[in-house]
């Protein structure tokens, strides 16, 4: 029956309608979150790419990159004020380079001098431009490695 009356929604195509399906979307994941977490996350992901598409947003790359163990180490401002002009996405800078700092900080150094941040701008520029990867790296990355 609600594949009936989803069409039939469809078809109007009313705010009101639109209004009404968002209320009921929202009690229906409140209550499966509780009851099947793995498929609550599934159909967030599949809304959150709906909206957004298959790219990290403002808010995930924050809370990603608050989350780094053992941690991150520049702002999305200084990201941006050293990568500016080499063609990298600055909110993508931002995660790459954090997350490198907090797993790879042994191998590159600090990034406190500047041959040290020069490799930490190369292996980002390089992870981010992975030519045997999907576009949208990065996102999946976050969706299907990282811990949430």
């Amino acid at each position: 029956m609600h594949k009936k009356l989803l069409e039939k929604m469809k078809e109007r195509s009313s705010k009101e309608d639109l209004m009404c399906l968002a209320d009921i979307t929202d009690m229906a994941l409140d209550t499966m979150k509780e009851s099947n977490p793995e498929f609550y996350e599934h159909l967030e992901s599949l809304m959150y790419e709906t909206v957004y598409g298959k790219v990290v947003s403002e808010e995930m790359a924050e809370k990603w990159v608050s989350s780094l163990k053992p941690m991150a180490k520049w702002t999305k401002e200084e990201v941006t004020k050293v990568t500016s002009g080499m063609g990298l996405k600055p909110l993508e800078a931002y995660v790459v380079m954090n997350m490198l700092y907090s797993d790879m900080k042994n191998v590159l150094g600090t990034g406190d001098d500047e041959d040290s941040l020069k490799k930490y701008i190369q292996a980002t520029k390089d992870w981010l431009s992975d030519e045997d990867a999907k576009e949208d790296k990065l996102y999946c990355y976050y969706k299907n490695i990282v811990k949430h």
